[in-house]
């Protein structure tokens, strides 16, 4: 029987769920290529929000003081922006959402309504959780890095594509040289709007968007 292939449009580090009695071939690369953009000022806030681990990475690594971030709480998009600050900073954020932009503004709002968040987040962001909450927080951005396309990088054909982001959609469909993957998987429902500009095809999602949930997907699809 022929080896399945998986293709998700991110690195997946060697622990990740995904890697664990994977019984599929599994190629993670993502499809966008990211520049660090030079910070002036950290404004002071109440809450810094991080939509990404590499707006954590790119806004960190920048701060030479960190203590300053002692007296701020902090809130991430999901389990694995959360990770990358923990891992960076040593301390677990106040908020940790769950990766799905409606909910996450929708709890996000019960702790934050009145004070003043700084999001931190890439030039090319869709700022849903902004647009989502609108005014009822006070709001600052804080662009740590820009994000575009990878027209360079070689995109396998698989079996099962997984999508982490709107622009590695477009960095995948927009690629004339790929044959599209028959299983399309999205991970958030921007994502999954996202590949419907390119497909009239069925997309699944996982229960929630991280590598554990994704894991349980992928092999009730292959076992079936």
């Amino acid at each position: 029987m022929k080896s399945k292939t998986v293709f998700i449009s991110r690195s997946v580090f060697s622990n990740s769920p995904l890697r664990v009695n994977a019984n599929y071939e599994l190629i993670g690369k993502s499809l966008i290529k990211f520049d660090e953009v030079i910070v002036d000022t950290f404004p002071k806030a109440d809450w810094y929000f991080f939509y990404s681990r590499n707006g954590v990475y790119f806004g960190l690594r920048q701060l030479l003081d960190r203590s300053i971030l002692d007296s701020i709480k902090i809130g991430t998009m999901g389990k694995g922006t959360a990770k990358q600050y923990e891992d960076m900073q040593d301390r677990v954020p106040e908020f940790i959402g769950s990766g799905d932009a409606d909910h996450v503004s929708r709890e996000f709002l019960k702790v934050a309504q009145s004070e003043k968040v700084v999001y931190v987040r890439a030039k090319n962001s869709l700022k849903s959780i902004q647009e989502n909450i609108g005014e009822k927080v006070e709001g600052t951005d804080l662009v740590t890095y820009n994000n575009y396309i990878n027209g360079e990088v070689v995109i396998p054909s698989t079996d099962i594509a997984v999508f982490t982001s709107p622009m590695n959609v477009d960095g995948y469909f927009q690629n004339k040289k790929v044959d599209t993957a028959r299983i399309l998987i999205a991970l958030g429902k921007s994502t999954k709007k996202a590949i419907s500009q390119y497909e009239d095809a069925e997309v699944l999602m996982p229960v929630e968007p991280t590598e554990a949930s994704l894991k349980i997907l992928i092999d009730s699809i292959l076992q079936s």
